[in-house]
């Protein structure tokens, strides 16, 4: 009796916060309503006008990863405000499938992607997809405030 206690306790706990979240937004506008970029799930070199914005996040590990579609505005606003970065996310089992392999692998270049570094962000632009890509870890005690939902 004890054993089974003890275990409906921990499946309750363990099932009380998800920890992976994933988002869609038609536009930034909505992820701003929504309060996506407050909290630090978008780069803010997406505002004002992207769209079509994928967000995944995921509590446990920090990590956030997203898929919007490319447009001028945001190609111009990469190359004048971030800097050429270089980065490789990590590969993680939970990591959405939509997330390019050739991204988590380093050789985004050879197929084509440019990568920046936009504050706490890397961006990805894949010109030939029309799609740009963007991962980052939370900012520090960022993750505390959004575990569970009401």
């Amino acid at each position: 009796m004890r054993r089974l206690l003890l275990l409906m306790i921990i499946a309750g706990i363990m099932c009380a916060c998800e920890e992976k979240f994933e988002s869609y937004y038609p536009s930034a506008a909505d992820a701003a309503k929504a309060g996506a970029f407050d909290h630090g799930w978008l780069p803010e070199v997406l505002k004002p006008d992207v769209m079509n914005i994928k967000e995944w996040h995921d509590i446990d590990s920090n990590e956030v990863r997203g898929r919007f579609a490319l447009n001028e505005r945001v190609l111009n606003s990469l190359q004048s405000s971030c800097k050429p970065g270089l980065d490789v996310p990590r590969k993680t089992w939970s990591m959405p499938k939509w997330f390019p392999a050739s991204i988590t692998r380093g050789d985004a270049a050879a197929h084509g992607i440019r990568i920046f570094r936009c504050d706490d962000f890397f961006v990805a632009e894949d010109t030939a997809a029309a799609a740009g890509y963007f991962w980052a870890k939370y900012p520090s005690g960022q993750n505390e405030q959004v575990c569970c939902r009401p």
